[in-house]
């Protein structure tokens, strides 16, 4: 009895003792393919994050025509009251109660917190579905949509409302969760548009042991020219750009509705006796009540400012409001402090320490024209040097001229201009890891672009912009509808010159038909009010 006693004993410390060996070397992975997390932009909002979105759960905010037609009957009294006692409060306290209106399901209250069940539709919430271990490549990856395939396997998705330091500690999480489903250590992080927010706070609070590689694709973590403006109050409208806004312009993300709901009040509320200062004025005056209704309760959104604009963004939003707000303000103070005047320091340390840095900017596109200089190099909401600090760009329609290209020349950093000399890459942090897109828009991210983001990532060694010839550092994405092509930008379009005169004369004429105009609505709008 006591020989099969001391077998069993024997047996049982033998398995106990190598159970634990046969768990590591089942969830340790030594294959090349460390497991890829793509942390994406800013998603919709649903109204009830525990069901699925649908026409009884939309996402927010939305505003249909009637209601957009009946807030405009509505307002248009109101306004034409205040356009002749040129005292604007009643009409911006009506106009809040509209956003409030609209906005009480996306809106978070004064301390900046979720006071309703809206947030992420729990189909998209990456906690709701068990992770499994699919990191290692399905199929040998040929083509673009291959490779879009095994980009998105681990794909994090969060409010973008919630403070930025919350959704970073969701991402260590997640992190967490996918290296111990796939056994690997390290993991390669796609940052892309609002992502980059998320990762850089991440960077700040846990560091970046558990980073192997990183592609910022987009980014918007050094701030957003567009949200700059709105947040302080700095918005400069025309006839043109009211027009723009209120009839063509395309909005695609939330603050953008935002912004074309108020041009599409304005536009009919003003109509053509509008003058361009009275516009700006009164848009800028109403966007604080609006701002406290809407977006400056999202820390998230804060994350979006530069570092130049926040201050005065603080004052113009909640100066008026006294200690309403401290607790929203301290969550944006802390990642001011902590991530926003520190970036350049994160990112080069993190370099320094062997993490590979890349990064894909877009360029070739102007920016909302609601602004004083909406000529600068963009993709519609970031300036190129935003997207990778560093970067020089000339105007919109102009180029670098020969006497610029012959100091670079002699500098030996000839190599970072674009072929259509609209781009200098030789200041940026890394110059020899980040790409330029032309004529892509912010909000858009094609396919065709996966390709090079995956060759990036599974290439032995550091990818640069010298590695394939088919990806250099500046490339064209064109595209008819259907069919998306990405291909080397060549040399400088005919209609960019750097010292065009005509372009020059057309540019006066039109600043004296501006004038002139200017005068005949001021003489105009006089004789009215008479």
């Amino acid at each position: 009895m006591k020989k099969v006693f001391s077998l069993i004993m024997t047996a049982v410390i033998l398995l106990v003792g190598l159970l634990p060996l046969g768990v590591n070397a089942a969830t340790t992975c030594k294959c090349d393919e460390v497991p890829i997390v793509y942390i994406r932009g800013r998603a919709d909002i649903v109204a009830d994050k525990t069901k699925k979105q649908s026409a009884s759960n939309p996402a927010l905010p939305t505003v249909s025509s009637t209601e957009l037609e009946n807030y405009i009957k509505k307002l248009i009294p109101v306004y034409s009251f205040c356009a002749v006692t040129q005292n604007f409060d009643p009409f911006a306290e009506e106009l809040a109660k509209i956003f409030a209106e609209e906005y009480k399901d996306y809106a978070l209250d004064k301390n900046g917190n979720v006071d309703n069940n809206s947030g992420i539709s729990l189909e998209k919430q990456w906690s709701a579905d068990k992770l499994k271990d699919v990191h290692k490549a399905s199929s040998k990856v040929e083509t673009a949509k291959q490779a879009s395939t095994e980009l998105y396997k681990y794909y994090f998705i969060y409010d973008c409302r919630i403070d930025t330091f919350e959704v970073a500690d969701e991402l260590h999480d997640y992190i967490t969760a996918v290296k111990n489903v796939t056994g690997h250590s390290t993991v390669k992080i796609v940052a892309r548009c609002f992502g980059s927010n998320v990762l850089s706070a991440y960077l700040s609070r846990y560091g970046w042991s558990d980073i192997e590689d990183v592609i910022l694709y987009n980014p918007i973590m050094y701030g957003t020219d567009k949200l700059d403006c709105i947040f302080t109050g700095n918005i400069e409208l025309t006839r043109d750009s009211i027009d723009y806004i209120a009839n063509n312009y395309e909005p695609d993300t939330d603050m953008d509705r935002n912004l074309k709901l108020a041009a599409e009040i304005l536009n009919t509320v003003g109509g053509f006796d509008l003058t361009t200062e009275t516009a700006s004025y009164v848009v800028n005056y109403c966007i604080p009540e609006i701002l406290v209704e809407t977006y400056a309760t999202c820390p998230g959104y804060w994350s979006m400012l530069s570092a130049d604009a926040y201050e005065e963004a603080k004052d113009f939003i909640f100066g008026y409001y006294g200690n309403t707000y401290d607790a929203i303000i301290e969550k944006t103070d802390y990642y001011h402090e902590n991530v926003r005047l520190k970036l350049d320091e994160i990112y080069s340390q993190m370099a320094a320490d062997g993490v590979d840095v890349h990064v894909i900017a877009k360029y070739g596109t102007q920016i909302l024209p609601i602004m004083k200089d909406p000529f600068e190099q963009s993709d519609d909401t970031v300036n190129v040097s935003t997207q990778a600090p560093g970067t020089v760009c000339p105007k919109l329609g102009y180029t670098f001229g020969d006497a610029y290209i012959e100091t670079a020349v002699a500098a030996g950093v000839d190599k970072y201009i674009s072929p259509d000399r609209q781009v200098d890459a030789s200041g940026a942090m890394f110059r020899d890891t980040t790409w330029y897109v032309k004529n892509l828009v912010h909000d858009k991210f094609p396919v065709v672009l996966d390709d090079l983001i995956y060759k990036i990532f599974r290439y032995d060694g550091t990818y640069t912009i010298d590695t394939d010839k088919k990806y250099p550092q500046y490339l064209l994405f064109e595209t008819d509808g259907t069919n998306e092509t990405l291909t080397p930008v060549t040399g400088v379009n005919p209609e960019d010159t750097a010292n065009d005169n005509a372009k020059d004369i057309f540019v006066f004429i039109q600043k004296i038909q501006a004038v002139i105009i200017k005068f005949i609505l001021n003489y105009f709008n006089g004789f009215v009010l008479k």
